[in-house]
C-alpha cells in the first residue's frame, strides 16, 4: 500500500536533503528507508517579504498628508475669518 507525506521545505535551505522515513507495525517492528530530495523554494521578492511594513508606512504617510492638509485648510479659514 503506497503512502504519501508532505514536507514543508520552506523551513529548510535549498539543496539536497536525505530524510529518514520509518514505518512501525503493531508489534513494534521498524523498517527505515532514506530518500534523497532536493528543496527548491521560491524566494520572495523584497517587496513581497516586506509587504505588510510597506502598507503600514503608506497608510502612515497618507494620514500625515491628510493631517497637513487639514491643518493648512483650517489656518486658511481662520485667516479669512480675521479679515
Amino acid at each position: 500500500m503506497p503512502y504519501e507525506w508532505s514536507w514543508d521545505t520552506s523551513k529548510y535551505p535549498n539543496g539536497e536533503h536525505t530524510p529518514t522515513i520509518k514505518a512501525y507495525d503493531r508489534v513494534g517492528h521498524v523498517k527505515a528507508s532514506q530518500t534523497r530530495v532536493t528543496a527548491k523554494n521560491v524566494e520572495l521578492l523584497w517587496w513581497q517579504a516586506h509587504f505588510r511594513t510597506i502598507m503600514q508606512v503608506l497608510v502612515a504617510i497618507g494620514g500625515l498628508i491628510i493631517a497637513i492638509l487639514t491643518y493648512l485648510t483650517r489656518k486658511k479659514e481662520e485667516k479669512k475669518e480675521k479679515e
